[in-house]
């Protein structure tokens, strides 16, 4: 495997060059299983659009060589309601950032890039000065084993209903979500 390097592209500016190549490969890493999922650009494109419009964010771009197969968002947990509600009463919200979304080309997952992309932003959160991070993701995603390796402790489950293709059929489908913690 070639080196990988994760850029910080939190700047507006900088983001903007990534951008169209982003949510394509978004669009590729959650069509996948478990996920499944579907997404017009104009959906990934607001979707990101929220997380750049957040103060205290994280956003990183992971490359090999010259080619950009990744990227991930965190944000301060203040701002996802749906999972700060299952933060321990001692845990303040605002000491915790949420590790909103990471994707990862598919011919490029599962070899060990996923986890330089996590180390990377959990390292910058640790410097901005949050104390924990906290995860949401699908039991039978790449994600989740490698945050179970990293020390996460699980602290809830929620259902999440995510319009999916599953044989052929386009539809809601239920998707129960892993929510977990660690103190960095």
């Amino acid at each position: 495997m070639k080196e990988a390097r994760v850029v910080d592209i939190g700047d507006g500016r900088i983001f903007a060059g990534y951008q169209d190549k982003l949510i394509h490969i978004y669009k590729q890493a959650f069509g996948e299983p478990p996920w499944n999922e579907i997404f017009t650009n104009n959906e990934v494109k607001d979707w990101f659009a929220e997380m750049m419009s957040c103060s205290g964010k994280i956003v990183l771009a992971l490359c090999v060589e010259y080619e950009l197969i990744g990227g991930t968002f965190c944000v301060n947990a203040d701002l996802k309601h749906d999972v700060w509600q299952y933060l321990p009463t001692s845990v303040k919200k605002q000491e915790v950032i949420y590790l909103a979304e990471s994707f990862i080309n598919p011919a490029y997952q599962r070899k060990g890039l996923g986890k330089i992309l996590h180390d990377r932003r959990l390292e910058i959160a640790r410097k901005q000065g949050y104390k924990y991070a906290l995860q949401r993701t699908n039991e039978q995603s790449g994600m989740y084993a490698l945050i179970q390796r990293t020390c996460f402790k699980e602290i809830g489950r929620q259902i999440v209903i995510s319009c999916k293709t599953i044989n052929g059929v386009i539809k809601e489908y239920p998707d129960e979500r892993v929510i977990s913690l660690k103190k960095l």
